[in-house]
């Protein structure tokens, strides 16, 4: 980060959309499933990846819209990796686990600081 205006350089806001979009594959599946989402090319999707090309801004509000993530989150690199991994890991298993399910919680159950989102 720049010390002078705390503004990312190009490169590093490049390092931090293409983590991010690794983070957002791990929360999909796959890089196919992603771009198939979203409506880009893999080999496209792939550079993004890479760094090699930055998203437009428009593929990224369709994949901030398509993944529930705020838009600012693809330039942040505010958590650790591994944390953020396990949060979308652990957040595609309850997806998964509550896929189709009707049911009901009831308040007085649920404790403070718990929520399914």
């Amino acid at each position: 980060m720049r010390n002078n205006q705390n503004i990312p350089s190009t490169r590093e806001l490049r390092e931090n959309v293409s983590h991010r979009l690794s983070l957002a594959v791990t929360k999909v599946g796959s890089v196919t499933e992603i771009s198939q989402m979203i409506g880009v090319n893999r080999t496209q999707f792939s550079r993004y990846l890479s760094g090699k090309s930055m998203p437009r801004p428009e593929v990224l509000y369709q994949l901030s819209v398509q993944l529930g993530l705020p838009l600012e989150w693809f330039f942040s690199s505010d958590a650790t990796s591994t944390s953020e991994t396990a949060v979308l890991q652990f957040g595609n298993a309850m997806a998964e686990l509550v896929k189709g399910r009707n049911f009901q919680i009831m308040d007085d159950v649920v404790q403070d600081g718990l929520y399914l989102l």
